[in-house]
């Protein structure tokens, strides 16, 4: 296999959560045939909210600016920039944008799409 190189720049956002945030979808197996991850930025301003559970992969979730607080399996923590979770595969949690909003690099293995 060839190195994959990608850029943000370059890559159009998809809209999220209604189209109040954004994903840029840099590594995507349909875009590079890869099959162990994949990894997004997301983005989206203050107060969205929400609950998620990705059952057949895992997350990996690392704030970039803004903040965003996690609670899963009975901990609750607020992320701040260089922090981050990684959630495996099946497990329900609930997620909130801080008062700035967020911007995370979002890793899933396998990749989504």
């Amino acid at each position: 296999m060839k190195p994959v190189f990608f850029d943000k720049a370059t890559t159009p956002p998809t809209p999220i959560y209604e189209g109040k945030g954004r994903s840029f979808r840099m590594l995507t197996e349909k875009k590079t045939g890869y099959g162990k991850f994949g990894m997004h930025i997301s983005e989206g301003p203050a107060g969205l909210a929400g609950k998620e559970s990705v059952e057949t992969k895992d997350e990996l979730v690392f704030i970039l600016k803004g903040s965003m607080t996690i609670e899963a399996a009975g901990e609750r923590r607020d992320l701040q920039p260089g922090q981050g979770v990684l959630i495996p595969a099946g497990l329900k949690f609930d997620w909130a944008a801080g008062p700035d909003g967020w911007q995370a690099i979002i890793l899933y293995s396998p990749p989504l799409e």
